[in-house]
């Protein structure tokens, strides 16, 4: 099982968002739920963690560099309304 964490200020609202997104995109690519595990943190607690893949926005990367895992970086988007 690979277990991925995703990382966010508070390990609130944004965290959830990226687990649900990570979720998705990989039972979209065939990848059943009993092969991944995804958990969410904030910063703090992210850094004593163990996971295979952290997912995070490239402000909180900067602080996982010292952690022995993968981390990959996602890219936010705001919406404009008209």
């Amino acid at each position: 099982m690979v277990k991925l964490c995703a990382v966010c200020g508070m390990g609130l609202g944004s965290g959830l968002l990226v687990k649900m997104g990570i979720e998705r995109v990989l039972e979209k690519h065939g990848i059943s739920r009993k092969e991944f595990q995804v958990e969410v943190a904030d910063i703090s607690t992210a850094r004593s963690m163990r996971p295979d893949i952290f997912v995070t926005t490239s402000e909180f990367a900067k602080s996982l560099r010292e952690v022995d895992a993968e981390v990959i970086t996602v890219k936010t988007s705001s919406m404009k309304t008209k």
